[in-house]
Formats: C-alpha cells, structure tokens, sequence
C-alpha cells in the first residue's frame, strides 16, 4: 500500500511535472483535477494566510461573511471555466471523462469553501497543522481517491515554505518529491516560452525595480533559488526518510532505475503497480525525446548573455548547481542506505 499524499514540488522548470506525467501512468497514483498545480495553502491569500488573519481579526464576522463570498465566488467561476475548457476544448478525453472530471473539479471547489467553515469553528483552537490535516483529508475524498491508491499533489507548497508543517501534518501519510536541475537550463525555458520579469504593475515595479532588461528582477531571482536551495537542504536533512530527491538528468540517463526508486520510496513496488506507459498518451514522458533539454554551457550561456546576464551572474549560477547536486548527492545516499538496510 502507497503513501496517502505524494507532493511533487520544483524549483521553477525543473521537470516536476513530468515526474508526474510519468507517475499517473500507473493507475495507483491519482490527481487533482486536469492535475492543476494546487494553490488553496501556498498562495496569498489562501487558506493559510486566512487562518492566521481570522485568528488575529477583531470584526470576525464580517471577515467571515468576506472570506465566504469571496470562496462562493471563486467555485462559480471555476465551475464556468472548468465547464469550458473540459467540455468545448477538444483533447483526447472522453466525453464521460470530462463530465468526470468537471465534478470532480466542483467537489474540490466546494471542499475549499468547507476550510472556510473549518476557520471560522476552529480557529481559535487550531494551528496551521491542523488545517492542513483537515484540507488533505477531504481533498482525498473529494478526488475520490481509491483506498491504497496515492494522490499526487502538485506544487502544493514551496521549497522553501509548508514543508514540515505538511510533513507534520499527517506523520507517515505525506512524502515530498523535489525535481532539481542545472540552474542554466531551467533559466533558459523560463526566458524563452514565459514573461517572469517583465513588468506586470505599478506596485511590483516599485518593490522589484525598473531598470534596463530588469537585471534587478533577475539578480534577485537568483538570491531567492538560492534561499529555496538551503531551505530545502536544511528539511532533507531534517526530514530525510520523507523527502527524496530527485534531478532532471537522472531521470534522462537511466529512468527506469530512478522510477523504481521512486516508487519505493512511495510505498510500491514495480509488481503493485499497473503502468501503461504509452507514447499514444499525451503526457507520457519520453527520456529520449526530453533529452534534446539538456543543452551545452554555450547555448544557454549565448542566449542568457542576450539578455543582459553578467559574469558574476553565471558565477552565481554555477555556485547554484553545486549546491543542488550536493543536495541530491547526499539526499540519494541516504535512501540507498535505507533500501540496503
């Protein structure tokens, strides 16, 4: 029997989600709906955020009655959008699938408005633990979760904050999978195929500077992977036997050997589970063809340099991917000393 909760969480195009791809080709592992990442605690604003503003709020009932509209209101407009894109958007999904999959959508819409509920009754006896005990729970339910069966929560929370509250939460029912990967690749698809850094409004250009081809933003960016690696390095040492990591270019050179060691340290064995790992399948994930993904230092280094990248920036880039594959290196010694023993 699997794990209850499996979160998958990543550093910013770090193949997360094809780890994912790969685990819900096997029918024991299941998701949230269209495997959306999982916002309701991590984000501001959410449910953690509301907890600790209930418990510290004079006027609690007109920040409940808030707190409620503003839940109601975000389950119909997920709903109308949810109903759109499952049903009107052509993919490979089955009729039946979508109306499925929409409902299930709508359990965990209105399973976020029962939180709110759970705040307004608990909050003055409860802790962010508890919360997160209660939404896992019946968020499980709500995706009607097969008994024995794992649920893939992904980018629930980030490496740097939730973690042992969400390992605590529910000791021996959550585990954590972090993907890593070489800093220069990961920075090169973000540049490329997203606008991270270009100015969004007033008040973010205000906090993150303006300047030319926003270096600032960038120069940033890189002291915040950094605080992600080290806080993440301090919970693998912390919580070694409930987080695995797991880097890119090990899951390019010898997959099958790396989705073995993921599924035991999920709780399964190659002969639990039932994989139909299929190229007809939209999301399987191909080693071979992601391979093309891992670029030589030149190319990314020539179009990292276009964009106003500086020396001490690929310095600081390079002084990134020792520390991630140091936290790899002694996070995959650790689990090899457990499957030994």
């Amino acid at each position: 029997m699997g794990v209850k909760h499996l979160a998958i969480l990543g550093f910013g195009y770090s193949a997360s989600t094809a780890l994912a791809d790969a685990l819900l080709e096997c029918k024991e592992f299941q998701s949230y709906p269209d495997y959306e990442e999982i916002d309701e605690l991590r984000a501001p604003g959410g449910l953690v955020d509301q907890l600790l503003l209930y418990q510290k709020a004079k006027g609690k009932k007109i920040l409940f009655l808030k707190l409620m509209l503003n839940g109601i209101v975000r389950l119909v407009r997920r709903f109308i959008w949810g109903f759109r894109v499952n049903l009107f958007i052509k993919n490979s999904l089955s009729f039946r699938s979508k109306i499925s999959n929409n409902f299930k959508r709508l359990q965990c819409d209105m399973h976020y408005i029962s939180c709110i509920l759970w705040i307004k009754n608990r909050s003055q006896v409860a802790d962010v633990h508890c919360l997160i005990s209660f939404y896992l729970n019946g968020l499980r339910d709500s995706c009607k979760v097969d008994k024995g069966h794992t649920l893939i929560l992904n980018q629930i929370t980030f490496p740097e904050f939730l973690v042992s509250e969400l390992l605590m939460s529910l000791p021996s029912d959550v585990k954590i999978t972090v993907t890593t990967r070489n800093v220069f690749d990961s920075l090169y698809e973000m540049e490329r195929y997203g606008d991270y850094f270009e100015s969004q409004d007033l008040a973010q250009d205000f906090i993150l500077g303006r300047d030319e081809q926003y270096i600032l933003r960038r120069k940033n960016y890189l002291n915040v992977l950094r605080y992600r690696i080290e806080s993440m390095t301090k919970s693998a040492a912390l919580f070694s036997d409930d987080i695995f990591i797991v880097s890119f270019d090990s899951m390019i050179k010898d997959f099958d050997k790396l989705f073995s060691e993921v599924l035991t340290f999920s709780g399964f064995s190659h002969d639990q589970v039932s994989c139909n790992r299929s190229t007809k399948n939209e999301r399987h994930f191909d080693p071979e063809r992601s391979a093309k993904n891992i670029r030589p230092y030149g190319v990314t280094e020539d179009f990292l340099k276009s964009l106003g990248y500086t020396e001490s920036m690929f310095d600081e880039i390079k002084a990134l991917n020792v520390l991630l594959v140091n936290l790899e290196t002694s996070n995959r010694a650790h689990h090899k000393r457990l499957r030994i023993s």
